[in-house]
């Protein structure tokens, strides 16, 4: 059973998330989507540097395979991901970039699936379904009867 606490960092995560999108676009229209993504990642290197310096958990001394695997997380994972997210905002609104990103929960199931041979249940795949399909209508057009009236 989730705690109180968990769902308030839940909520927290949530609303923190929500945020990103929204200032995202808000920098995009004075910055480029590469000069964000280096904003950000400075942000986020000082911050991990600094939690991990003031609490004692920054481990340096790993092995070269662990150091790979640092640099493809934060080059794939983290850089090149939040470039194509800039990147994407600078040309739809937060709304359908936020709605749009909704699938990466669903992706990141099926990789472990087809990379990690991990199992894929029944509720796992008919939530995939329902995300995809989710994304899918959100992203129809409107039809102009469904539309707001704004002439007042």
């Amino acid at each position: 059973e989730a705690s109180a606490i968990g769902r308030l960092l839940g909520a927290g995560s949530a609303v923190c998330y929500a945020a990103y999108f929204v200032f995202g676009r808000r920098l995009l229209r004075q910055r480029s989507p590469l000069a964000a993504t280096g904003f950000v990642l400075l942000l986020a290197a000082a911050g991990f540097w600094l939690y991990g310096g003031i609490s004692g958990q920054l481990l340096l001394d790993l092995p070269v395979r662990a150091w790979a695997w640092v640099v493809a997380l934060a080059v794939i994972s983290t850089a090149v991901a939040i470039l194509a997210l800039f990147a994407g905002l600078k040309r739809v609104d937060a709304g359908t970039a936020a709605i749009t990103s909704a699938l990466e929960p669903a992706l990141a199931v099926i990789l472990a699936a087809a990379v990690f041979a991990e199992p894929l249940t029944f509720g796992q795949a008919a939530g995939i379904m329902l995300v995809l399909g989710g994304v899918v209508v959100l992203q129809l057009p409107r039809s102009p009867s469904s539309l707001p009236d704004t002439r007042r």
